[in-house]
Formats: structure tokens, C-alpha cells, sequence
């Protein structure tokens, strides 16, 4: 059996895969053949899929800790970074910032 994605890449039971059409992700769980059609199952949706509409992928889980921190790390900067560039004045008038409109 000979099934290839739409890079003409291998798909196995086990592969991780993703459909184009809407982005799902998953793992091949059953490829089957039906009026000389391949038909692949992805285990996130349950359903069969035509093997030139998938594409094999090799994603390693994100340590979703690290993500987050860099992300604070660089919103913080930016942040600081912003209150720097912004020049701040105390109104010395009574009515503040604005007065004199009509």
C-alpha cells in the first residue's frame, strides 16, 4: 500500500498529519480502501479523509511554559520601552489638560 500525500510524501498509520482544508491536525489511525480509493482516518475528527487533501508534518510539542514567559518577557519590554518614548507633563492649571476650549 502506497499512500502519499499531496507532496508525494509516505502516509502511515501513525503518522501525524494535517488536512488542508481546515487546518486539523491529527494522527493516522486507519487507512482504508474503498472502490480502489484510499481513504485515511485522522484521530482528532473520527473521519476519513482523501490522502492528496493531507499534508505529513513533524511538529514537536511546545513547552507552553517557556512560550508564555517569553511572551511576558517581550510585552514587558515593549511596554517599558513605550512609557519611555511618551513624554509625560503636569498640567500646572486648574481646570488640567484641555482648558481654554470654547
Amino acid at each position: 500500500m502506497n499512500v502519499l500525500d499531496i507532496r508525494n510524501k509516505k502516509i502511515k498509520v501513525g503518522s501525524k498529519v494535517k488536512y488542508l482544508g481546515t487546518n486539523t491536525h491529527g494522527t493516522v489511525e486507519e487507512i482504508c480502501l474503498k472502490n480502489n480509493v484510499y481513504w485515511v482516518m485522522i484521530d482528532s475528527t473520527n473521519l476519513y479523509y482523501l490522502p492528496n487533501h493531507l499534508e505529513v508534518i513533524n511538529y514537536k510539542k511546545k513547552d507552553k511554559s517557556s512560550f508564555y514567559s517569553n511572551n511576558l518577557k517581550q510585552n514587558l519590554l515593549r511596554i517599558k520601552s513605550i512609557k519611555k518614548s511618551m513624554d509625560t507633563q503636569i498640567s500646572d492649571h486648574g481646570d488640567g489638560p484641555g482648558y481654554g476650549g470654547g
